[in-house]
């Protein structure tokens, strides 16, 4: 008498795991470590590199628009790293990618590139798509 043991497909891209009598498929990483199916959705997660310059081409697109963005407008990138190590750069134009108030003008990667003018509107565009501060309310004294 022999006992039946559930069947092992072993190939390069899946491992089984046998679970009373059925078998379990798990996908694996390039790197050997098990991982959910959806961590699998996207192999691209969000850096967090910033990269802001004047176009020096207009062959990018908006990623929020979806226009060209011309020649000499200025123009934020948002840095994606891939897991098997490649890059890419999803452009917007400034005044489309709202997220820019949020980033510290210290972390715009080629803010000091640019010239006076380009960094006074960086600054102006940054400073008025922030909330507004208000002053504590002022106490009055009783005489």
């Amino acid at each position: 008498t022999h006992s039946i043991y559930p069947l092992y497909l072993l190939t390069a891209s899946f491992t089984t795991k046998p679970i009373m009598n059925q078998v379990e498929i798990r996908t694996v990483s390039p790197v050997g470590s098990p991982t959910s199916p959806n961590a699998l959705a996207s192999p691209w997660t969000k850096d967090c590199t910033y990269i802001i310059e004047a176009t020096r081409k207009a062959h990018a697109c908006c990623k929020s628009c979806s226009a060209t963005i011309e020649a000499g407008r200025l123009r934020v990138g948002v840095v994606y790293q891939h897991r098997n190590g490649f890059i890419c750069i999803n452009w917007h134009h400034v005044e489309c990618y709202s997220a820019v108030k949020e980033i510290p003008l210290s972390r715009l990667e080629g803010f000091s590139d640019l010239d006076s003018m380009q960094q006074k509107v960086v600054e102006s565009y940054h400073l008025a798509q922030q909330e507004p501060h208000y002053l504590p309310a002022a106490r009055t004294c009783s005489a």
